[in-house]
């Protein structure tokens, strides 16, 4: 069982989180092969003032943390982070994101 801990600026709406968390459980259900209704999820949502935003990075910069138990094979973790950016990316975040080099 996975936890996710998605931490982000306040201010996105309700069916953004959603699609967010939707996007990240839906990349661990493909590639770590998790069951569909395994879900543990949460969102941290921070004010401006305590959240350090890279440089040149958009207030839509967001952290997706995946703790996970140890053994999962290296291409299932690749998988997961690579479906992780491209759902991310379909959502409107940085496309940035898809080309880092963790990814691949």
């Amino acid at each position: 069982m996975p936890l996710v801990t998605v931490t982000m600026l306040t201010g996105r709406t309700r069916d953004e989180k959603r699609a967010i968390m939707d996007g990240v459980h839906k990349a661990m259900v493909e590639h770590f092969r998790i069951p569909d209704h395994d879900r543990t999820q949460r969102i941290l949502e921070l004010e401006k003032d305590n959240f350090d935003i890279p440089p040149g990075k958009s207030d839509r910069y967001l952290i997706v943390e995946v703790k996970a138990f140890w053994g999962r094979s290296v291409d299932a973790k690749r998988g997961m982070y690579k479906a992780i950016a491209e759902n991310m990316a379909a959502l409107g975040m940085d496309e940035e994101v898809t080309k880092s080099p963790w990814v691949w």
